[in-house]
C-alpha cells in the first residue's frame, strides 16, 4: 500500500512539474511578446505529453466518485485540446505574430482551466467522509454527559420494533 501511495505522490509531483513549465512558460512567453520559433517550443508539448501521460496513469483513482471522476475526465479533455492548439502552432502554414499570440492565450486559458480542475479535485473533501467540526459543535460535543444512554427527563421514549419470524 505504501508503494502505491509513493507512485500516487510521484505521478501527482511529475504532473505538478510539467504543468507548471507549460504554463509558466507559456505567460512568460505572452508577457515578454516574443514570437518563439516552433523548434524552441517542444519542452511545452513535452510537458504536455508529462501532463496527459500521468493523468492517464491516475485515472482510476476516483472511480468510486462519480463527479471528481468527472471533473479528472475533463482535465484530461483540456489538456489535450491545449496539446492540440500547441500542435496548430507548428502546423505547416507559418502564423502570423497575431495569430501565434491568439493561441497562446488560448493556451493559458485551457491551461487555467485545468489548474482550477486539479484544485478542485484536491481541495474538495472525498466523498463519504464528514466535514470537519466547527468549534460550536466540538464544545456541544463536550457537553454531553458520559452516560448518553440513559432516558432525559421529558423525553419521549421511542417504540422498539421487532421482527416477525418466519
Amino acid at each position: 500500500m505504501k508503494a502505491k501511495r509513493a507512485l500516487v505522490f510521484l505521478l501527482e509531483t511529475l504532473h505538478l512539474w510539467a504543468f507548471g513549465v507549460w504554463f509558466g512558460g507559456l505567460v512568460l512567453l505572452l508577457v515578454l511578446s516574443v514570437p518563439f520559433p516552433a523548434a524552441n517550443r517542444a519542452p511545452f508539448f513535452l510537458c504536455g505529453l508529462v501532463m496527459l501521460g500521468s493523468e492517464w496513469l491516475l485515472r482510476r483513482r476516483y472511480r468510486l466518485q462519480r463527479p471528481k471522476a468527472l471533473g479528472d475526465s475533463l482535465r484530461q479533455t483540456l489538456v489535450l485540446a491545449a496539446l492540440f492548439v500547441e500542435e496548430l502552432e507548428h502546423s505547416g502554414s507559418h502564423p502570423t505574430v497575431a495569430q501565434q499570440h491568439a493561441l497562446e492565450i488560448t493556451q493559458v486559458a485551457l491551461l487555467a482551466l485545468v489548474a482550477a480542475i486539479s484544485v478542485w479535485l484536491q481541495v474538495s473533501p472525498p466523498a463519504g467522509e464528514p466535514a470537519p467540526l466547527a468549534a460550536t459543535n466540538r464544545e456541544q460535543g463536550a457537553a454531553i454527559p458520559a452516560n448518553s444512554m440513559k432516558p432525559q427527563e421529558g423525553a419521549v421514549p421511542k417504540p422498539h420494533l421487532q421482527r416477525r419470524r418466519r
